[in-house]
Parts: C-alpha cells; structure tokens; sequence
C-alpha cells in the first residue's frame, strides 16, 4: 500500500532526525533522490536510500537503508558492508534484523533496525579487534590504529530555535549528561542575538547516544503546551578526534546573557578549534 501524504511527510522528517543524531563526518550519506527531496520539500517519492556508518572492533562499515513509497507500510531494504565479514554472517544479521523489525510494520522503524544491526554484531566485535581495516572499492575507510590506547571524543555545537520550558529544558539536559557521564555541557544563551548553543564534549558513543535522545525524547512544550521533541536543533559544527585522557568529568554549564566571544573563548579553553569556531560564532 502506498503510504499517505502525511505517512511521507513523517519519512522525510525521520530522515531529518537520522541526519541529526549520525552528524560526524562520513556517518550519514544520502542518495541524490534523498538529497532532492529534503532541498526542495518534495514530499512524494518512489524511492530513497541512505547510508549510515557502524563501528565493528576497529573497522567501520556501513548499513544501507533503502526506502519505497509504502514505507513504513514496508519494511525498509538493508544492505550491509562490513569489511572481512562474511557473506553468510551479513545475510543473517539482515535477515534477522528484518524479522525482528517485522513488528514495527506501519511505525518509522530505521533507528530501531540499526539498534538491531548493532546488537547483533556486538558479539562478533572481538572477531575484529586484530584486523587491519583494508579500504574497500566504495569507501575509504580510517586507519584501523585510531582506537589504539586512546579515547575517540566527539565535540557537536548545536543551535536551539527557542525553550518554551526552559526550566524543564535544561534540567532534561543535566540528567541526560550524568546519566551518559559526558565530559562537558555547555547551554549558552547569547546576547545581544538571544541565540541558544549548546555544546558537547563526551566519549563518541555517549554523545551519539545524548543525540538520541535529544532527537526522540520529550524535552520541551508546544505551543499548546503539550510536551514535544526537539525538531528545530541544529548542528553547526561535528568534530571526533582522539584524546589520550579526559581533561573534565560531568561538567554542566549554564550561561544566560554571554557574548559570542565569551562562548568562543570558554569552548575553546575546552579544546575546540579556534579557528572553525571563529568562522560560526562571529560571521
């Protein structure tokens, strides 16, 4: 069955929570289809496909998802990538994973079956450990020694539209940081701009899991004060690189009334680039 307008509008506006959470370089890649479809609001569509990147042991791969105009009355197509896995080991964790999607028949279901995907390669994780990531004919992939002794950190500034409830607001965000044990929160409320920033610092797999929630949890109220997901965040700057130790442990930070150059200053004492932040907070 063909989906709704409304059913398509949802997809692409899933696709748009998909692009948010996998943000980092090279996690998220969309078909031209997609691409055409988000630029110029097109909701109807025959197909669309997208890519999302996994992290088995020290190699990354990719899962496929691949969307026709009667999802979420169907469930999506998967492909998977993984380097030095075997074809057979692919096709069961497809075929598994489309199984136990199976339930989620008329729901939007692509987050939960990269859960899936995730969980069933988990306990083949060690099968990678030793193995040298090779680049692939589609992808180049990163140098297999980027885990190492050292700790991948992911640093992500968002931008908010507004906080109906900012009471609420910022208390959801302290919890979501202890509870995922981030090195840093930082809420700015900038003046004179009244533009809202907030800033992560974390382990890469905490801070995607913060991006999560953020993007699928209630944290705010509508304006009929019903509570709501975040739909307007948006990511100015996504960064991952290796640290060999945590400089701070479950800081949370709340500055009302700071001047962008206050905000550049303070994030970069954390260890962002001065010169990329310069270019987004002062332009």
């Amino acid at each position: 069955t063909q989906s709704t307008w409304g059913e398509c509008m949802e997809t692409l506006q899933e696709v748009q929570t998909l692009q948010a959470i996998f943000c980092g370089a090279d996690e998220f890649a969309a078909d031209e289809n997609l691409i055409e479809a988000l630029n110029n609001d097109e909701v109807a569509f025959e197909t669309i496909s997208f890519r999302i990147r996994i992290l088995v042991g020290r190699v990354f791969g990719y899962v496929r998802f691949v969307l026709t105009n009667s999802y979420p009355n169907e469930i999506p197509i998967i492909e998977i990538e993984i380097p030095n896995m075997s074809d057979s080991q692919i096709q069961n964790i497809c075929h598994i994973t489309r199984t136990r999607a199976a339930p989620l028949k008329g729901q939007n279901c692509v987050f939960e079956m990269y859960q899936i995907i995730q969980d069933l390669i988990a306990p083949q994780q060690n099968e990678f450990e030793s193995i040298p990531t090779k680049p692939t004919n589609t992808d180049s992939l990163p140098n297999s020694n980027f885990l190492s002794d050292k700790r991948l950190v992911s640093h992500v500034l968002y931008t908010i539209d507004h906080m109906r409830d900012q009471t609420n607001y910022i208390k959801t965000l302290r919890k979501w940081a202890t509870d995922l044990c981030l090195d840093f929160v930082g809420v700015y409320l900038v003046s004179p701009t009244r533009t809202i920033l907030l800033a992560l610092i974390g382990s890469s797999a905490a801070v995607k899991q913060f991006q999560v929630n953020f993007k699928t949890q209630n944290i705010d109220i509508d304006s009929r004060g019903h509570k709501c997901k975040e739909r307007m965040a948006k990511v100015l700057l996504s960064e991952e690189r290796e640290e060999q130790s945590r400089h701070e442990e479950n800081v949370f930070n709340f500055f009302e009334g700071i001047c962008a150059q206050q905000v550049l200053g303070d994030l970069c004492s954390r260890g962002w680039s001065s010169d990329t932040l310069r270019d987004i907070l002062l332009q």
